[in-house]
């Protein structure tokens, strides 16, 4: 039989104080809509922060509802993730309210390590548990933050370092505690915890999509555990050293050889370098990912570049990654997306399908007959038109890998990370192609992104799918990218997603028409394929 549950409402009491009463409560919880249910289990944490409960009370109830809250912020993260960025009312709200009830938790957490520091000693005996938590817990806070594309707070930095201070002071900061969460292995530690967030940190989350941030989260259950930390210096010549003040607001940066201070705490990282080698090597001759940890979410070849990326951000030092900038001219006209870059790079002039046969239209004869050719007769586009949103960024820095850009007001604008971006600086005449590669939501509310940009020259065309029995399917437009030697990169069309299938044709018109037969696939963006392909 269920128990009536306590009322949180209109006295705003808890429902619970204990967690035979926490179980009834949960049990009675539906979990049908996620919203509701964030809403309330975060209302009854923040209510039992009040409530004179001994701290072992409350730690188990921390312990009996985290599973519950860790399906209910997967569950809330769908309203959010990889959506256009800055986010909508809604999904902002969703957001919000995630980053309401991982605070809720660690502050119920916390609540528990304060008591275990002032003597209490039910507590004490599980500070190394409630202390792996408060980290785990601070850095799912961290990861929201990288989600949002926005700066790690230095409050949290702050906390997070505490938190290992403690750990490492009181000498269980590599004890083992269990952790049914953890999604590859079924214990724990502090350290492991700490240098978790610290790696999620040095990979510049900023270079991250939302899925590739969740799955570096992932794989740092595992990989964390193998990157001893401590205040003795690395010997690792051929690889940069990470290290982080513990008594700073700050995460991790590289050092010099000649830093030193006894608040510093060095990542020894060379044995998550080999591994990563490893793997990259294995994929690179054909491997299959399914063979690595790295789970099935990640699949070739996006499986080997991710794992690049992920590299060259934690064991390339940041000399050798940057490209010679260079000033740029002082704005840029950009516009996202295919329909939109379509519709620039072809001069404003709108995509049409092309002629199904070779009628002419009554105003077409009469062109011929009075000037011996079909005048033009395609509107221009307006760069404000809905799905167009043609508008002007300043140039930060330019590289011949791209630009570095930059508006004050966000209101006006939605980004998608890695989403196509048509981009023509004011001195130059013709549009680039490139896609998003970083983003960053600064504190004043500006915007500030980067671009990776195609060496080629781009030709609006007009593309279809060439399937058994849909001959009549409308052709959408897509580019064709001339070859870049210097670069090593072959001809390319830039498709729609989900266009491209090995050995598939695709029947293009630029004039004329041809069938091309795709053979690999070079880019994949939020929006759009690159891939190479030979003739049909």
């Amino acid at each position: 039989m269920v128990m009536p549950m306590k009322p949180s409402a209109p006295n705003g009491t808890a429902a619970f104080d204990g967690l035979a009463e926490c179980k009834r409560w949960l049990a009675a919880l539906p979990l049908t809509n996620i919203q509701s249910a964030q809403a309330e289990i975060t209302s009854q944490l923040n209510l039992l922060q009040g409530v004179d409960v001994p701290a072992q009370e409350r730690l188990r109830i921390a312990e009996h509802l985290r599973e519950t809250v860790d399906f209910i912020q997967g569950q809330s993260a769908r309203k959010y993730l990889n959506k256009p960025m800055p986010l909508g009312a809604a999904e902002a709200a969703a957001s919000q309210a995630s980053n309401g009830l991982w605070q809720a938790l660690r502050g119920t957490y916390q609540r528990c390590l304060d008591a275990a520091l002032a003597g209490d000693a039910e507590t004490t005996e599980w500070m190394p548990l409630i202390t792996q938590r408060c980290l785990r817990y601070t850095t799912f806070l961290i990861i929201e933050q990288c989600r949002m594309y926005q700066g790690i707070g230095g409050i949290l930095w702050q906390q997070l370092n505490q938190l290992f201070l403690i750990a490492e002071e009181r000498g269980f900061s590599g004890k083992p505690v269990k952790d049914s969460l953890n999604r590859q292995m079924d214990a724990s530690t502090c350290q492991a915890a700490y240098v978790h967030a610290l790696l999620v940190a040095a990979a510049n989350p900023n270079h991250l999509s939302a899925r590739h941030l969740n799955v570096l989260d992932k794989w740092l259950d595992k990989w964390a555990a193998r990157v001893p930390i401590s205040s003795q210096r690395p010997n690792q010549p051929d690889l940069p050293i990470l290290a982080v003040d513990v008594s700073g607001q700050a995460g991790p940066f590289l050092v010099d050889d000649g830093t030193s201070s006894s608040t510093l705490r060095f990542l020894h990282t060379t044995r998550l370098a080999e591994g990563l080698r490893k793997r990259i090597k294995f994929l690179r001759k054909g491997g299959s990912p399914a063979e690595l940890d790295v789970g099935e979410e990640c699949a070739q070849p996006g499986c080997e570049a991710f794992l690049t990326e992920i590299y060259r951000q934690w064991f390339e030092s940041v000399a050798s990654r940057a490209s010679t900038r260079r000033s740029g001219v002082q704005q840029a006209e950009v516009v996202f997306g295919m329909a939109g870059a379509y519709v620039c790079s072809n001069g404003m002039k709108p995509f049409e399908q092309p002629a199904k046969n070779t009628e002419f239209s009554r105003e077409e004869l009469l062109d011929l007959q009075m000037f011996g050719h079909v005048r033009e007769r395609r509107a221009v586009v307006s760069p404000q038109q809905p799905g167009i949103a043609l508008a002007e960024w300043d140039i930060l820095d330019e590289s011949a890998l791209g630009f570095r850009l930059a508006r004050a007001s966000t209101t006006d604008v939605q980004i998608v990370f890695n989403q196509l971006v048509a981009l023509r600086p004011k001195d130059a005449n013709a549009f680039v192609l490139g896609s998003v590669k970083w983003l960053s939501f600064e504190a004043d509310g500006s915007v500030v992104f980067g671009v990776r940009t195609q060496p080629a020259t781009v030709v609006p065309v007009a593309a279809r799918q060439v399937k058994l029995q849909a001959a009549e399917l409308d052709f959408a437009p897509v580019f064709r990218l001339s070859a870049s030697p210097a670069q090593q990169l072959p001809e390319s069309l830039v498709l729609p997603r989900g266009w491209f299938k090995h050995g598939a044709r695709v029947e293009i018109f630029d004039g004329a028409y041809q069938t091309l037969i795709m053979s690999g696939m070079l880019e994949v963006g939020s929006d759009f394929e690159r891939v190479s392909f030979t003739l049909g």
